[in-house]
């Protein structure tokens, strides 16, 4: 993860976001680019999509401008008709009305925690096809990392702190949730809770959440749960409530809210 972040350049971010759009991406003047580094350059774009997709993926370090194909990222002279260009070397223009892919260059190009960030793709295994509704569920986790917050619609700074509210009452609510089945409240809740771990934190405020994440059961699997989404759930607990770092009292504490036994996602 850390080898592929650090790849990531304006020509990457770009390649990676115009692949949301569900269209071929294309590469120019990478006439000169020698191979191993076009296999890196594939490397690092398709390490910022989840790891399903490239079940899907088709990549050439060549291809005729001329000849009809369905490769979905390559290298070529001129991009053929219905394929975006990138030029190797610069950013990428994002075509009018795709803003999806324009928030996810943008988040890429001014985000530092794109090795979290590729370490997550990398687990998400699940064979997905790259369809335009498939491909936008990548912004969400970009939110629930902090590299882009989905905020609601807020007309000013008081709206925007009753929508955070408290480190208790988003992990109550999160709580309540699981237990009464309102899963699709679980992914604005991830994104609060991500928000609120990267906040300065008041004395005394990790125990009260760790009271609650263990009277709560919230560290012990629910199986109603979509694995990814669990293991997005424990990210967000770990960080909010037990800290960046995993420390042996740390582990003493989980294992402890967990009920001495810790889940294999939780281990992951």
């Amino acid at each position: 993860p850390q080898a592929n972040a650090r790849a990531v350049d304006e020509t990457v971010a770009g390649a990676a976001a115009l692949l949301l759009t569900g269209q071929p991406v294309c590469v120019v003047n990478g006439e000169e680019v020698p191979l191993v580094d076009r296999l890196l350059f594939f490397d690092a774009v398709t390490s910022l999509l989840p790891y399903g997709f490239r079940a899907k993926m088709t990549a050439s370090t060549w291809t005729n401008s001329a000849s009809r194909h369905r490769i979905r990222l390559s290298f070529a002279r001129h991009a053929p008709a219905g394929a975006h260009p990138v030029s190797w070397g610069r950013g990428a223009e994002i075509p009018e009305g795709q803003d999806v892919a324009r928030v996810y260059r943008d988040a890429l190009l001014g985000g530092d925690r794109l090795a979290v960030l590729t370490a997550r793709f990398a687990r998400d295994t699940r064979p997905r096809s790259m369809t335009v509704d498939n491909l936008s569920t990548v912004l969400p986790v970009l939110g629930e990392l902090g590299l882009l917050f989905e905020l609601p619609d807020i007309s000013d700074i008081s709206s925007l702190e009753e929508w955070l509210a408290s480190g208790d009452d988003v992990l109550t609510a999160c709580a309540d949730a699981l237990e009464q089945g309102r899963l699709d409240m679980l992914p604005q809740h991830l994104v609060q809770l991500n928000v609120l771990a990267a906040r300065a934190r008041e004395e005394g405020e990790q125990e009260r959440h760790r009271q609650i994440i263990g009277s709560r059961r919230l560290l012990v699997p629910d199986h109603t749960l979509d694995q990814t989404i669990q293991e997005r759930l424990y990210d967000a607990l770990l960080s909010l409530a037990y800290g960046p770092r995993l420390t042996v009292d740390g582990l003493d504490r989980i294992v402890r809210d967990a009920g001495r036994r810790i889940p294999p996602p939780l281990v992951a």
